[in-house]
């Protein structure tokens, strides 16, 4: 199949995004900002913060990102690749608008609106790509950073629920309570769960569990049990529901 105008439109639109999320989060360092998205962060730490160690994953979804962008910007017509393109745009757009804003706003109701709109689009690209059956395992391997990317977030966009909640001082679940990180790391961890056991992603299963280790880590060391072992026992039932994704589509094979 030849490829439109509209093909090459999408993969540029890709490719500047892949672009665009590493340049904008390096602008407030290049530019000496007053504010980053780090400093920003350390301002209204919650109890789901992860330790800051996490945050590297970035290098390895930025380039797998980039990877991606340039395949798809050199196969123009492929097909598996047609289906994702757009939702892939809009979420490294999204996301990069998202490095620019946050600097400037902090996180606000904008803030956390966007996150969660960019995990959206980036989990219904996901199914999208499980849902070919064209596709074959060069696309498998090249689409794996944007399931990496919609884990990482399903972790983002909760930890930012929390952090927004802290900011309005919402009654109850702004109040810095562990039950109240309790119950948003419950809800974060269902939607992971979720996507894990319907699309059977690994990639997506290791940056969630990546996000609640590192969750892990930092509550051991404010000496925040419950927290600790709760995000410790999510990532074991995380590998668990994949694992189980697994075996039953296996036997349905």
């Amino acid at each position: 199949m030849s490829a439109t105008k509209w093909d090459y439109v999408r993969g540029l639109a890709v490719l500047s995004g892949a672009i665009a999320q590493v340049a904008f989060g390096a602008l407030p360092f290049i530019l000496e900002w007053e504010n980053t998205v780090g400093s920003r962060s350390n301002e209204v730490a919650s109890l789901l913060t992860p330790a800051s160690y996490a945050f590297s994953i970035w290098s390895v979804i930025f380039a797998g990102c980039a990877v991606f962008a340039v395949y798809h910007f050199l196969r123009p017509s492929h097909a598996p690749l047609r289906r994702i393109g757009w939702y892939a745009a809009f979420a490294f757009w999204g996301n990069a608008i998202w490095e620019i804003y946050v600097p400037f706003q902090g996180f606000d109701f904008i803030a956390m609106g966007l996150i969660l709109i960019i995990w959206v689009i980036t989990v219904s690209g996901m199914a999208k790509a499980v849902s070919d059956t064209a596709a074959g395992w060069t696309d498998r391997i090249i689409r794996a950073p944007l399931f990496l990317l919609g884990g990482w977030l399903n972790a983002a966009a909760f930890v930012n629920v929390l952090i927004t909640a802290s900011v309005y001082n919402f009654p109850w679940i702004g109040t810095g309570e562990p039950m109240a990180a309790l119950a948003v790391l419950g809800v974060a961890v269902l939607a992971a769960l979720d996507v894990i056991w319907r699309l059977r992603s690994l990639s997506y299963a290791a940056a969630i569990s990546w996000g609640l280790y590192a969750i892990h880590i930092a509550n051991t060391q404010r000496g925040e049990a419950l927290i600790s072992q709760a995000a410790l026992g999510a990532i074991g039932l995380s590998a668990l529901v994949l694992v189980s994704s697994w075996a039953i589509r296996r036997n349905k094979t």
